[in-house]
C-alpha cells in the first residue's frame, strides 16, 4: 500500500471523514478535506511535521503511515503488516525436530485439503534476531485474535501503534496502550 492508501485505510477504519481528520490535524475548515484528499490520493506527500499530526489524529504511530525502505527491522515489519492487511499472512513458530537430521536445516508442511491457499504456500526463515523477536510478538497477537482474547480493533491498534505497542515497552513514556485506545 502507498502512504496515502495507508492513511485512508486507517481513517476509514476509524470511521472518520477526510474533513474530520483534517480538522483534528489543525487544518482550516476550508482546506481540511482537500489536504487529506491530496495526501490519500498521493497527489501530495505530507512533510514530517504534518505526518506526525495525521498520526496523532488517527491515534497511530507515524511509522505505520510513513514512507519507508526495507533497511530497518521496523520497515520490514510495517511492510509485512500492510501485506497482511491486503493478502493475509499466517505466522507460526518453527519447532525443533529431534533427533537432529543433518540432511536438512528447515522444512515445513501444510494440510492441503484444509488449506485456504490457491497455490502451495512458502516459508521464509530470517536470520535477523530483532525481526524474529517482532515476528514472535506479532504471531502472539494473531493467535490472540484468532482465539478471541482480543478484538480486531485491538489487533489493528496494536499494529498501527507498533513499535510503541510492543510488550517490552509497557510502562515506558511512549507506550501505546493498544488494548484501551
Amino acid at each position: 500500500m502507498t502512504q496515502g492508501e495507508r492513511i485512508k485505510y486507517i481513517r476509514n477504519s476509524r470511521k472518520m471523514t477526510q474533513k474530520q481528520l483534517g480538522l483534528l490535524c489543525g487544518f482550516s475548515e476550508s482546506t481540511a478535506d482537500v489536504r487529506i484528499r491530496q495526501y490519500e490520493s498521493n497527489a501530495k506527500t505530507p512533510k514530517q511535521d504534518t505526518l506526525m499530526l495525521i498520526a496523532k489524529a488517527l491515534k497511530v504511530s507515524y511509522i505505520s503511515i510513513k514512507n519507508y525502505d526495507l533497511g530497518a527491522a521496523e520497515d520490514v515489519l510495517e511492510t509485512l503488516f500492510w501485506l497482511d492487511t491486503q493478502n493475509g499472512i499466517d505466522l507460526f513458530p518453527l519447532q525443533p525436530e529431534y533427533p537432529k537430521d543433518n540432511s536438512w536445516e528447515y522444512r515445513g508442511s501444510y494440510n492441503e485439503p484444509e488449506s485456504k491457499h490457491s497455490r502451495p504456500p512458502f516459508g521464509i526463515v530470517m536470520q535477523y534476531g530483532l525481526v524474529n523477536d517482532f515476528l514472535a510478538e506479532w504471531s502472539l497477537r494473531k493467535t490472540e485474535l484468532r482465539e478471541g482474547s482480543i478484538t480486531s480493533d485491538q489487533y489493528n491498534n496494536w499494529k498501527w501503534n507498533w513499535p510503541n505497542s510492543c510488550d517490552d515497552g509497557m510502562g515506558k513514556e511512549n507506550y501505546a496502550d493498544w488494548r484501551n485506545l
